[in-house]
């Protein structure tokens, strides 16, 4: 379209995407913050959302604007050059494949990575306040946090030629995908358990923290010995449970108590009646 070789508009789209990633990250984790004080803790306040109003409106206008416009040019020399017919359907199939795959490796790294205690408390601690995962954790993490597990998105048409809409559904598929991790369901068993690093395994990473850094398979932590399988008894959702039956069973075991003290107290009164009556009849 531009009358560019598609290497170069490759390389060249792919640097201008790369260069206004981290102000569209920025730029739209104002209101994602909003959204995660809000929500935080597992306490949905909707009343903390009331906090848009504070943001300065007409700044947040602009720069949504520009961004468009910026990332839809960085688009357009990347992705509008490259036809099906250049490369054919055998490599826009096998593109998906090396694009999970690649970001999958370096997202494990740069997970693993952040959770190093110099580097935890300043940028991964806020996700990990969610010790029970919800959906509404998935948006909830450090601005800078979200930029470097963004990165080898933005890195692979670097190595990869990748299609336009491929890309864009790459970006649709990541968000439902970081939404349905956080659904806190613990499935074990599953016949896909050893190869898909799903919302079981993820709940397991919030519960345990250096476990299951994987974004969507579980080769990488195979093989760098932070893998955990999903069990029954490490359901969060089963320990709730439990623990609201026991906490129920031991309010009824008190209940019966106090009651058995009542009628121990009214027994004892009557008999002590009884006993002041008989001893009045001997007199």
């Amino acid at each position: 379209m531009l009358g560019l070789p598609s290497d170069v508009a490759t390389w060249a789209g792919s640097a201008s995407t790369s260069a206004f990633s981290p102000s569209n990250w920025f730029a739209n984790m104002a209101l994602k913050e909003v959204v995660a004080d809000a929500l935080r803790d597992n306490a949905v306040n909707w009343s903390g959302l009331q906090n848009v109003s504070v943001l300065p409106r007409e700044n947040i206008v602009r720069q949504w604007v520009s961004l468009c416009v910026l990332m839809y040019l960085g688009i357009l020399v990347l992705y509008f050059t490259f036809n099906i017919g250049d490369y054919g359907w055998g490599y826009a199939a096998l593109s998906v494949l090396l694009f999970l795959v690649f970001t999958d490796f370096l997202i494990y790294w740069v997970h693993r990575i952040e959770h190093h205690p110099r580097l935890y408390k300043h940028i991964h601690k806020p996700h990990h306040k969610w010790l029970v995962p919800t959906p509404f954790a998935s948006y909830a993490f450090h601005p800078l946090d979200g930029y470097f597990q963004l990165l080898p998105y933005h890195v692979f048409p670097f190595v990869f030629p990748l299609h336009r809409v491929i890309s864009i559904g790459s970006f649709v598929f990541v968000n439902l995908w970081s939404i349905l991790i956080h659904d806190l369901h613990m499935i074990c068993n599953s016949p896909l358990e050893k190869i898909i690093n799903g919302h079981s395994h993820h709940t397991l990473h919030h519960l345990f923290f250096t476990c299951n850094y994987g974004q969507y398979f579980t080769v990488c932590d195979r093989m760098g010995g932070s893998y955990r399988a999903p069990r029954v008894e490490d359901d969060p959702l089963l320990a709730m449970t439990a623990k609201e039956e026991k906490e129920k069973a031991k309010a009824k075991v008190e209940k019966l108590k106090e009651l058995e003290d009542t009628l121990d107290a009214s027994s004892s009164g009557e008999e002590g009646l009884v006993i002041g009556k008989e001893s009045r009849k001997s007199k």
